[in-house]
Parts: structure tokens; C-alpha cells; sequence
């Protein structure tokens, strides 16, 4: 255990220390089978992320999904990239033990950077790729109040990024009305893992909380299995400390996260391409502060203020970043009008040092990036409260690519009590990665002299960026949502226009890496990034959730994604079933089939899994969770970086016992 780690733990430990713990009954599973049906699809839960309006997903004028925290207890759950794959149009690909690449409505893989990321409104999307390393995102199981997601762009009120979506982890408040919890988890793949939620009432006004994790999953292997991953070691504490009053509510939060873990890169000793294992340690600390202030019955004000650290030191590379956000954002209400307004600054400096074998490099090697953002969102109640007209719009500008416009208009129309449509018109840009317009180096490919016609290797390197632009996309967005006493269905089709997306064109004819070349020589082709790609993705989106009878509950999602020749990361059909059966008050079944087909990466034309999770309650909360996964297939391959890597890792049959406590 490293020294920050020991310091924070004696810290936060003698914080909570010398407090009474009292037994609190969980709800049965039974109990949350007879809620009321909005509740289990999420229809009556209120979301934060969708437009930064506090409102029932069932009024939303967006495609939202929300993950609660029963959902990720019920299916066991282990991190939040497999709670994701919950969620209709987005796509999970597990590549490893500790590497993920999660997308939404396509433009997916290891690099995705059209989905932002957010933990508490922090923004988790980093420089070098404008995307998310989800191995540093090991929240607490155990401290997730829910995972809000909203599908299609949402720039207006949160920024570049959130061009096909936004993921919002928010976790529990540190209030009496928080269960504590301890989880223990143990099995083939997972073991020996534990988590720990604890919090209490300092006084009146002020709580607070620590969590506390440890996971071991182990390394996975290729097809052959010639090779194997070290086992992934994570851990993460977080202390918490809140007042709340009438009027205002105040949030400090800190944490500390390690992890171990390695990962196969190619590696390049030019011409000859090898597959190295690059062994990884990373450390990370997080420091946010939020202040909630209800200055007036009419008008709301928020602020953010966050910073994070994190040293990734790995045998290939090494990595450094630092992040400093601040958020200051209004609400007002107007009779029945909703005016949002906000500034957003974010500084993010990079540090990034690559090994001359690791197949990227970077100049400079350091580098400050500056973001600097303002949005207005108008919410408008007409005709009597049957129609809601949002118009907003967000100003970016960024050292990196200048200023940005994204403009949004939405409209919801309640046509029944229990149907709703609606419709949507939205700009979104995407802010191309310090890896991109900073490139020297990235080297896609090698190929052997015997396959090259000219008895030379041929070596593939991009070495420029011209003109690199932000990526845009235009979206025209459709809904409709029905409630039946026993079901209820949501269903969303969008058709996505991109331009000034990312393509290579060469420079020139190969060339030799030495003249006159000798017996060590080899060719070079050179590429150049540039911003001249467009394409169009239509889509369809359907969920629905029925409950058969009183101990019966089934849910159904499938999305479908027409990508237009456009080479995109993703697959064309998506379906996910969910069976869940209350056989008695304290036992349980749940049972989740899964299928995708048409994924180019890995070459794989459809593919069906399923998951088996047996749950008993032994006393209120007691439980006891058997879970089997991948029982259809012994192994598979799952996700494949698209480049940077030769053998795939396969997903293998896997089973684990959870254990969880709440008091």
C-alpha cells in the first residue's frame, strides 16, 4: 500500500471513528418488484443530466436511461462499463481485464471521444485522446446513487463532447437516509474483492462518509493462450463531508485510487513490429467541491469546483495530467418558466513521454490546454403545461481549436397522460485530442518484406495534422413514450450528419528510411490527419418494460445503427433481455440474454450471450448474490483496439459470489 493511500486511510478512518452503527432493514425483493411500474423503467425518476433541469425522465424531451442503484444490486454488477450495457444504443467492448471502450450510437473502440463522461459534473474525458480511461474510473459500487444516460447530443448545456451522448455517474449523498453497506465478492474471476459504504451524522447539519474498495479481477488471455495479463488490482477511497440546510447544501469531496494491471501495445524496434506487455501503475487523487444555494423560491445556484492528479507510469510510456475545473451556473423560475444560464472554465495540462518503441509520440511533450464555455437554456411551459418548447445555446472556446457554436431546440408534447412525443434539432462539436494535432508519431502498421512486392517492409506512420478541425455533427431526433397499466414502451429514432471528422491521406510515395538503402533498410509510408470526412448514421432505439405478473418483470431494449459506409466502430444490431422472477419473497432469479451482430472490428457476424443471477435474502439486509456469466459460450472475443494491438483477449466463462450487508 503506497504512503498517500496509508495517510488517507488513517485520516479518513479516525474522521469516522467513535460512531454508533445502527441495523437498517434494505427493501426485499419482493418490495421492489411492486413498485410502481414508472419506477422500475425510470420514468418517474428525476434526472439531473438532460439539460441540467431537474425533471422526470417521462417528461424529458431527450432519450434518457437511468441505472439505479437497486438495478446494479439486483444484477450484481461489478463495475460501471457492465451496468452500461443496460442501456438501449450504447456499446459495451471489453478488451481486457482493465480496458473498455464504451460508445454510444456508434464512433465507438478503445478511443471513443463523442461520448462525455461526468462523475458528480466532473468532467473524466481526458486531453490525450478526448476520451475515458475507465479503469480510473473504479467509483465504489457500493456509494452509486444512479447512472443517468442520456443518448444523443446534449453540447448545449454541457460542452464539447457530448456529441452522441452523456454518461453521469452521481453518487450517494452522505445523509441519514444512505444506507451503509459492505460488499464482499469472491470467484473465478473476480476475488477476494470488498467494499466498504460507511457515513453517520456528525451534527444537526453536517454528514459524512468514507468508501472503500478492493478489487482483484484476473488477467485475461488470447485465443491460443500463449499469453496472459497480469491480474488488475484496483483499489479507491473516498471521504465525503456535507451540510445541508433548507436553503443550501455543501459537498466536499476526496479521493485517492491505485491500480495495477497490464496491458499487450505493439511495440516497434523498426521494421519489426512485436507484442509487449506494458505494465501499468497508476495513481490518481480528486478533490470537488459543490455548494447548492436556493437564493430565492424562484431562483437556484449552482457551483463546481474540482481538481484532479494522475501518474500513469507504464513500461512503455508515462503520463501525467492535471485537471482544474470550476462551474457557476443559475436557474430561474419565471411563472412557469425555466431559465438555466452558466460559465464553464477547465484547465487541463498533459504531460506525456513515450518510450521511441511506443508507437505514438507527441509535440510538445507538455502542454496546457485552456477551456473556456458559457451556455443559456430556455425551458418553456405552453398551452396549458401539454407543451414544453427548450431552446438553448452554448459558446466554447478552447487553446486548442478556437470557439465553437452549439445550438439545440427541443420540444415535448403531452398528449395524454400517458403519451408523450418529441422532438429535437441540435449542433454538437467534438475537440480534437492533444494526440491528434500534436502528433509526430503514430504507427498504425508494419508490413513484412515478403508481402510488400518490393522486398522491403513497409512501414505505415502518420507524422502531420493539417488542419485538423473540430468534428460536428448535426441531429434530427424523434420520440415517443406510452404508459399501459402493466408496460411501458420508449422508442427513438435520429438520424446524425458528421462533418470535419478525422480521415489520413498520404504524403507522397513511400520512401526509404535510409539512402541509399541497405540490407536494414525499409519503406516508409507517410500519412497526415486531416478533417475531411463526412458521413451520416440513421438509427432506432426501443425499450420496454413489462410486468407479466406481480413476480414477473421482463424488459426488452434493441437499437439498430445504418452507418452509411462510414467506417465507424460500431455494430448494427444491439438487443438486450432481461428476465427477472420473484419465486418466493426471499429468493430470486435473473436471468439476461444479450445479442449483437455486425461488428467490422472483430469480424464478428452476430453473437448472443447470457447471465444467470441467483439472489436470496436471508434477513432484512442480508443477501446473497451467485452469479454465472457467459454461459453460452466457453470463450469469445469481445472488443479489439483497432489499432496498437495484434492478439485480441478473450472473455471466458466466469462465476462469483457476492456477499452485501446493509446496516
Amino acid at each position: 500500500m503506497d504512503r498517500h493511500l496509508q495517510l488517507f486511510l488513517i485520516i479518513s478512518l479516525f474522521v469516522v471513528s467513535n460512531t454508533g452503527i445502527a441495523l437498517a432493514a434494505e427493501p426485499t425483493a419482493a418490495e421492489l418488484i411492486e413498485l410502481q411500474l414508472e419506477d422500475l423503467v425510470s420514468m418517474d425518476i428525476e434526472v439531473e443530466s438532460a439539460g441540467k433541469n431537474t425533471s422526470k425522465a417521462f417528461d424529458l424531451p431527450y432519450a434518457a436511461y437511468v441505472i439505479t442503484a437497486d438495478d446494479i444490486s439486483r444484477n450484481n454488477i461489478q463495475n460501471i462499463p457492465d451496468a452500461l450495457s443496460m442501456v438501449p444504443g450504447v456499446l459495451v467492448e471489453r478488451m481486457g481485464a482493465s480496458e473498455w471502450g464504451v460508445s454510444i450510437r456508434g464512433t465507438g473502440g478503445r478511443f471513443a471521444r463523442f461520448v462525455l463522461v461526468l462523475i458528480n459534473g466532473r468532467v473524466t474525458n481526458n486531453t490525450n485522446f478526448s476520451g475515458v480511461n475507465w479503469d480510473e474510473l473504479n467509483v465504489s459500487i457500493n456509494s452509486i446513487e444512479r447512472v443517468e444516460v442520456i443518448r444523443g447530443p446534449n453540447a448545449d448545456s454541457w460542452g464539447a463532447n457530448a456529441v452522441n451522448g452523456i454518461i453521469n455517474i452521481i453518487t450517494k449523498n452522505a445523509d441519514s437516509a444512505t444506507k451503509n453497506k459492505l460488499r464482499v465478492v469472491t470467484g473465478n474471476s473476480y476475488r477476494n474483492n470488498i467494499d466498504v459504504y460507511y457515513n453517520n451524522n456528525v451534527n444537526d447539519n453536517w454528514f459524512h462518509s468514507i468508501s472503500i474498495h478492493r478489487n482483484d479481477a484476473e488477467g485475461w488471455k488470447n485465443r491460443d493462450e500463449t499469453i496472459q495479463q497480469r491480474d488488475f488490482v484496483d483499489s479507491r477511497v473516498t471521504y465525503q463531508l456535507e451540510k445541508h440546510s433548507e436553503q443550501s447544501e455543501l459537498q466536499f469531496s476526496l479521493s485517492h485510487f491505485r491500480n495495477k494491471q497490464s496491458n499487450f501495445w505493439t511495440a516497434y524496434e523498426l521494421p519489426n513490429v512485436t507484442q509487449f506487455e506494458n505494465f501499468e501503475d497508476k495513481t490518481g487523487d480528486v478533490f470537488q467541491v459543490n455548494y447548492h444555494l436556493q437564493l430565492t423560491p424562484e431562483t437556484l445556484i449552482r457551483s463546481r469546483l474540482s481538481y484532479d492528479i494522475t501518474d500513469r507510469n507504464l513500461s512503455l510510456y508515462h503520463w501525467d495530467s492535471e485537471n482544474i475545473q470550476f462551474d457557476l451556473e443559475t436557474q430561474h423560475k419565471y411563472h412557469q418558466h425555466l431559465f438555466d444560464t452558466g460559465i464553464n472554465l477547465r484547465h487541463a495540462q498533459t504531460d506525456f513521454f513515450a518510450d521511441p518503441r511506443f508507437p505514438v509520440a507527441v509535440d510538445p511533450e507538455s502542454l496546457g490546454v485552456d477551456y473556456v464555455g458559457g451556455f443559456i437554456n430556455g425551458n418553456f411551459s405552453l398551452m396549458d403545461e401539454k407543451l414544453l418548447l427548450k431552446i438553448g445555446a452554448r459558446i466554447d472556446n478552447n487553446s486548442l481549436t478556437g470557439y465553437e457554436f452549439q445550438p439545440s431546440t427541443r420540444l415535448l408534447w403531452k398528449a395524454s397522460d400517458k403519451d408523450r412525443f418529441w422532438f429535437a434539432a441540435s449542433q454538437a462539436a467534438s475537440i480534437p485530442s492533444v494526440g491528434l494535432l500534436k502528433n509526430t508519431r503514430t504507427i498504425i502498421g508494419a508490413i513484412p518484406a515478403e508481402n510488400t512486392g518490393t522486398g522491403f517492409p513497409l512501414v505505415i506512420n502518420i507524422t502531420e495534422s493539417h488542419k485538423v478541425k473540430n468534428t460536428r455533427v448535426n441531429s434530427v431526433e424523434f420520440g415517443y413514450r406510452h404508459l399501459w397499466e402493466n408496460m411501458n414502451i420508449d422508442l427513438t429514432a435520429f438520424r446524425f450528419e458528421y462533418e470535419n471528422e478525422l480521415m489520413t491521406s498520404n504524403l507522397g510515395l513511400p520512401g526509404f528510411s535510409e539512402f541509399p538503402p541497405g540490407p536494414d533498410s525499409y519503406l516508409i509510408q507517410r500519412l497526415a490527419y486531416n478533417s475531411e470526412k463526412s458521413f451520416r448514421t440513421d438509427g432506432v432505439e426501443i425499450n420496454l418494460l413489462a410486468r407479466m405478473s406481480s413476480d414477473w418483470k421482463l424488459q426488452f431494449s434493441y437499437s439498430y445503427l445504418g452507418d452509411n459506409d462510414s467506417g465507424l466502430e460500431a455494430v448494427d444490431h444491439l438487443a438486450s433481455l432481461q428476465n427477472s422472477y420473484q419465486f418466493t419473497e426471499d429468493l430470486g432469479l435473473e436471468l439476461w440474454l444479450r445479442y449483437s451482430s455486425g461488428n467490422d472490428v472483430i469480424l464478428s457476424d452476430d453473437f448472443v450471450t447470457a447471465d444467470v443471477n441467483v439472489n436470496y435474502q436471508f434477513s432484512p439486509g442480508l443477501h446473497l448474490n451467485y452469479t454465472f456469466k457467459n454461459l453460452r459460450e466457453s470463450r469469445y472475443l469481445e472488443g479489439q483496439r483497432i489499432f496498437f494491438s495484434i492478439d485480441g483477449l478473450y472473455v471466458e466463462k466466469a462465476h462469483y459470489l457476492t456477499f452485501s450487508w446493509s446496516f
